[in-house]
């Protein structure tokens, strides 16, 4: 990855997250560029690029602005999501509210810090890695869930320096038409 995003989660400073760490860290070297949302200054975020002190349980409004920014800027994979998602006017019109100063207010993250990251996300292969510290707060699965729509969005499934899928047997379901809530 060129940039990892890493949210709600503290690699570098979890034992059980040894891997992760060795992995953030190896591609530092190559090259990448670490951004942190944490309301702390953990271990991670210390050691980041840009470290994005948060106000807790702001994760999803972040993610929420990220999404719009990248949608309105046309800075996602467009192919990765027609050919591998369904529900983009829908995920459109869900983060239309989640403009950057709106974003910044309710985060408490500088204008400027809000923008570096949502133009670093768009223009480096990226991906987003989120932990416990996301799922913990009352919006935490649909925070969950942005991240995981901001993943397909930057196209990051898949592929190296992206979110691995493991193989799993298929199960025969009918899509359905995603229901997000909003998470503010």
């Amino acid at each position: 990855a060129g940039c990892i995003l890493a949210v709600g989660v503290n690699p570098l400073g979890a034992n059980h997250l040894v891997v992760a760490a060795r992995e953030i860290l190896e591609a530092r070297a190559k090259g990448a560029v670490i951004v942190t949302a944490d309301p702390r200054l953990s271990e991670t975020a210390a050691r980041s690029d840009l470290w994005l002190p948060i106000r807790p349980g702001t994760d999803g409004i972040l993610l929420a602005g990220l999404v719009r920014w990248l949608i309105e800027n046309d800075r996602y994979d467009a192919a990765f999501v027609e050919q591998h998602t369904f529900g983009f006017g829908t995920i459109r019109r869900f983060a239309e509210p989640y403009e950057v100063d709106l974003v910044s207010a309710a985060t408490g993250l500088p204008r400027e810090h809000f923008l570096r990251t949502a133009r670093l996300l768009g223009e480096r292969r990226s991906v987003v890695a989120i932990g416990r510290g996301v799922v913990t707060h009352g919006d935490g699965t649909e925070a969950a869930r942005l991240a995981e729509i901001l993943n397909a969005l930057l196209g990051a499934f898949d592929r190296a320096g992206g979110v691995r899928l493991l193989d799993h047997p298929p199960i025969p379901l009918a899509p359905v038409e995603p229901v997000v809530a909003d998470p503010g």
